[in-house]
C-alpha cells in the first residue's frame, strides 16, 4: 500500500467517524427531545388530576417528598 493510498484510507475514516459522531448527536438530541416531551405530557395529566380530585394534592406533596432530593428542587415545591 502507498503512502497516498493510506492517506487516503485515513481521511476517509476520519470523515466516517465524523459522519458517525454527526449522527449519535443527532439521536441523542431526539432522544432528550422525546424525554422532556414525555416529562411535559406527564406533569400535564398530574394536575389535570390534582384539579379533577382525582389525585389529593397531599399524595402529591408525598412524592414529592420522598423522590425530590435537590435543595432547589425541594424548595420549589416548599418542601423542607
Amino acid at each position: 500500500m502507498t503512502t497516498s493510498k493510506l492517506d487516503q484510507l485515513t481521511k476517509r475514516r476520519e470523515e466516517l467517524n465524523a459522519q458517525i459522531q454527526a449522527l449519535k448527536a443527532k439521536e441523542n438530541q431526539k432522544k432528550r427531545k422525546e424525554d422532556t416531551k414525555r416529562k411535559i405530557l406527564i406533569g400535564g395529566v398530574v394536575m389535570k388530576m390534582l384539579k379533577t380530585g382525582e389525585m389529593p394534592q397531599e399524595r402529591l406533596n408525598q412524592l414529592l417528598d420522598k423522590h425530590l432530593e435537590k435543595k432547589a428542587d425541594r424548595e420549589l415545591f416548599k418542601l423542607s
